[in-house]
């Protein structure tokens, strides 16, 4: 289960609540392998009795603390929220397609919370919200989200959602919701007007938790390598969040990648920084957009001027929450066989173990890791898989 290699990890813990740093130093020699092990496929019609069930174009996984699993399946026109069971059972159908209650036309990054709240984004303009229960509660509109727009003017900023793909919305409940989104500034001699954005909202007040400047200068422009902004809610209500593309630290030859945490409780904030082996980018990678002609337009060569200073890809690929663990999947390189998953306790600070997973998860609940994949037919499933106790410490 272990591959040898040896390496330093050093997480800071920064708390506004304290006036120094505590730090400590974790030494670690070990590396896990071979953690997940496969204990439950279906969607087929070997798994699944009613055809309403079966999987057709699978696009997102999340699964709730009870152990059910949402598939938000279909193609255009026919989407639907199969809810089965954690043995894989038919349990009951979500949405639909079209604009009534509880239905979607461009469905996005569901996400289900702790207590059970599913949250589905729907094109530019809304989002759906579900009950524990599974029952339809309410569906905002951006244009009437009066705290949302009051902080757009106030930061004199534009509604830039320009597909719902961008936009991730957790429900800690029927009032409390934690957003990320793209947003812009009006003014047009901004030279990067794009901006990622991370707010907790509640039905009286907003407080922005992140911003981060993309280094984009037009939206319709290939802007590779700048990173992404990652982000989840443990049990413990605390967001976890990092940007791929700024939250790097340097120290001499060695980098670090910030996991920033923000407590929902008292609204303290701390940080782990660890590190990690950056991954250069290739002459051919950026080879491709050289090709695209964008020095015909300014904005064009502003992004080749950050091409041609970017060396190294953005640090990580996902960050996943499971109870008041933390999963942290970082960037390697393109030839490598498995996912490097760094694992921390977020309520203890503290590294646990990094492990070789040979897929990236789509969700992680549990204790187990689901992922989409297709049968020896050709035909879609969901596989779960348990994951090694010594992933967690244990």
């Amino acid at each position: 289960m272990y591959k040898k290699m040896r390496f330093m990890s050093i997480l800071f813990l920064f708390t506004y609540c304290t006036p120094d740093n505590v730090v400590s130093e974790i030494e670690s020699s070990q590396q896990l392998e071979n953690v997940l092990t496969l204990e439950l496929s279906f969607g087929d019609e070997k798994t699944v009795s009613k055809d309403e069930f079966l999987l057709v174009n699978p696009q997102y996984i999340v699964v709730n603390y009870d152990g059910d699993i949402y598939v938000l399946d279909g193609e255009i026109e026919n989407w639907k929220t199969k809810v089965f069971d954690k043995s894989g059972g038919e349990k009951l159908i979500l949405g639909g397609y079209g604009q009534g209650p509880g239905e979607y036309t461009t469905p996005a990054n569901p996400i289900v919370s702790r207590d059970g709240f599913l949250t589905v984004v729907d094109n530019i303009y809304r989002y759906n919200i579900y009950s524990p229960d599974f029952k339809f509660l309410n569906s905002v509109r951006w244009s009437n989200d009066r705290l949302f727009n009051n902080y757009l003017d106030k930061n004199n900023f534009r509604f830039r959602i320009t597909t719902p793909y961008t936009v991730k919305v957790h429900s800690i409940n029927d009032s409390e919701r934690i957003i990320s989104l793209m947003t812009g500034n009006i003014s047009p001699e901004d030279k990067f007007p794009y901006f990622d954005v991370l707010f907790y909202e509640n039905p009286d007040s907003l407080i922005e938790i992140a911003r981060y400047n993309k280094k984009i200068a037009n939206l319709f422009l290939s802007a590779p390598f700048r990173g992404d902004l990652l982000w989840d809610v443990t049990f413990d209500n605390k967001v976890i969040y990092t940007h791929s593309g700024f939250d790097i630290k340097k120290d001499r030859d060695d980098f670090y990648y910030v996991l920033n945490i923000f407590s929902l409780e008292d609204f303290s904030k701390s940080q782990i920084i660890h590190k990690y082996i950056p991954i250069e980018i290739a002459a051919e990678e950026k080879e491709r957009y050289y090709k695209k002609k964008y020095e015909d337009t300014r904005e064009g060569r502003i992004h080749l001027d950050i091409l041609k200073d970017t060396k190294f890809h953005p640090s990580l690929l996902n960050l996943i929450a499971d109870r008041n663990f933390i999963f942290v999947f970082v960037h390697q390189d393109k030839d490598a066989e498995n996912v490097l998953v760094d694992v921390f306790d977020g309520k203890d600070m503290k590294h646990l173990s990094s492990a070789y997973f040979p897929f990236s998860p789509e969700a992680i609940k549990n204790g187990y890791a689901y992922r989409e994949n297709k049968n020896e037919e050709g035909f879609y499933i969901i596989e779960k898989y348990k994951i090694a106790p010594a992933v967690y410490g244990k």
